[in-house]
């Protein structure tokens, strides 16, 4: 159960995520697709990887919502770097396409000039790097990763500050009072699933907590 601040908390973060009008557009997650076609050639079926990419991840942050509220602020927080790091490269005026380079790691930790060693030591060997200007990018790009990011923060400060949950509280209450119960449960021992794996490392510090 969620108290009335926290539900209309989470109704609104269920709109932003997914609303076709007024929601995130997960735009760091579809650079290749905004490319003009001079660059955007090299990859095949741009548009379509781009949007599945997003629809993953959009998926991705819904189903971790559902798991625990620690997973989900876990992948929030990480989506508001991510794409504060691709705007970043936007005002420095190198923008990096590296899909197998953990490219929002070396901005976020100011290491551009170890990451432009780095991909182009790769970039003969990897055809996915990419090293682009703001001008090989369509127009609107930047201006969506902005809105993106104006969503993401302001969610992700209000999210951060959330330090309950209910449905942890929930599963105590029925692990204390029901879930072990011998008389239903003569070996006492329990399985638990989890949509994430960061929802079972919280789950076991918090266990741990407990004396369990």
């Amino acid at each position: 159960q969620l108290g009335e601040d926290l539900d209309s908390l989470y109704d609104q973060t269920m709109h932003l995520l997914s609303h076709e009008v007024d929601g995130l557009k997960y735009y760091r997650y579809q650079a290749i697709k905004f490319l003009l076609a001079a660059k955007k050639s090299k990859y095949k079926n741009a548009d379509v990887a781009s949007a599945a990419l997003a629809k993953i991840m959009k998926t991705l942050l819904v189903k971790r919502i559902d798991s625990s509220f620690f997973a989900f602020k876990a992948s929030l927080n990480r989506f508001t770097i991510a794409t504060r790091a691709m705007i970043k490269m936007f005002e420095s005026g190198v923008v990096f396409i590296a899909p197998n380079l953990n490219v929002t790691e070396y901005i976020v930790e100011e290491r551009e000039e170890e990451l432009m060693q780095k991909i182009l030591d790769l970039k003969e060997a990897d055809p996915s790097i990419e090293i682009c200007t703001p001008d090989d990018f369509q127009q609107g790009f930047l201006e969506g990763l902005q809105r993106d990011y104006e969503i993401l923060v302001e969610l992700n400060d209000r999210w951060q500050k959330i330090a309950e949950d209910p449905k942890l509280d929930e599963f105590f209450s029925r692990l204390n009072s029901e879930l072990l119960n011998k008389d239903i449960n003569p070996q006492a021992k329990l399985v638990i699933f989890s949509e994430s794996k960061e929802t079972t490392n919280y789950l076991v510090k918090a266990l741990a907590e407990q004396g369990r």
